[in-house]
């Protein structure tokens, strides 16, 4: 997989995650977990099948597996249906605290100046997401907003972004990913796609730093690393 910074790595397009990385805001995850956990366990699915699973996206990952495999497709996009539906409910109300990241429309302002899309890939529902990214005010610096509504799979399957891949008419080498959390790595390792960990929390430092990746703490560091892709 090419490696961030590497001399033949040539950038088209460069694929945000939205909580924690464009945007701050106060959504719950463990509340979004727990309910998430409850619906599916209210669908069928055994606790123990679940529990193991740490993000909410992995848990309805493996629940759509387990009750395709038992019940059929059909049973098992109910289930989950019925689980995000407890989750959008959360996230409508975490947009009022939404707030863009510090520095982060520099970011993008310099990125979309040379030409590079900027891309959001988020695990978050498409209506509060849009509506979140415009409250931070930067919706007009991205060029295209794919969600969990937009996609087959969530990440951390690399199908959601091999099929950003081809969507934009790119190859997954031609794309950076920019994550605060392991299911970015995961999926951007998945895709064959370089990837860089936005720490800017010290949550995010912790939980990205098992995973080899290159560490940036701020916007700033971010749009230092950029002009030096771009060679400006």
């Amino acid at each position: 997989m090419p490696s961030w910074g590497s001399g033949s790595m040539k950038i088209r397009a460069v694929v945000f995650d939205m909580d924690g990385v464009l945007i701050q805001r106060n959504l719950d995850y463990i509340r979004i977990r727990s309910e998430v956990f409850k619906e599916l366990v209210k669908a069928g699915i055994p606790r123990e099948v679940l529990e193991d699973e740490p993000t909410a996206s992995m848990m309805i990952q493996k629940a759509r597996s387990y009750l395709a495999s038992i019940r059929g497709e059909m049973a098992a996009e109910e289930a989950v249906s019925r689980a995000l539906k407890a989750v959008e409910e959360i996230e409508e109300e975490a947009v009022p605290s939404t707030r863009p990241t510090p520095g982060i429309r520099e970011v993008l302002a310099e990125l979309r100046k040379h030409g590079i899309r900027v891309i959001v890939l988020t695990n978050s529902g498409r209506d509060n997401s849009i509506k979140a990214l415009a409250r931070a005010g930067i919706l007009e610096l991205v060029d295209e907003v794919y969600t969990r509504d937009d996609v087959s799979e969530m990440k951390p399957s690399s199908k959601a972004l091999l099929e950003v891949a081809e969507r934009e008419g790119l190859k997954p080498e031609e794309m950076l990913m920019v994550g605060d959390s392991p299911v970015d790595v995961m999926a951007a390792m998945g895709a064959g796609t370089p990837v860089v960990g936005f720490a800017y929390t010290d949550r995010a430092k912790e939980r990205l730093s098992r995973h080899g990746v290159k560490l940036i703490r701020t916007a700033g560091e971010l749009l230092a690393e950029v002009k030096k892709m771009l060679n400006v």
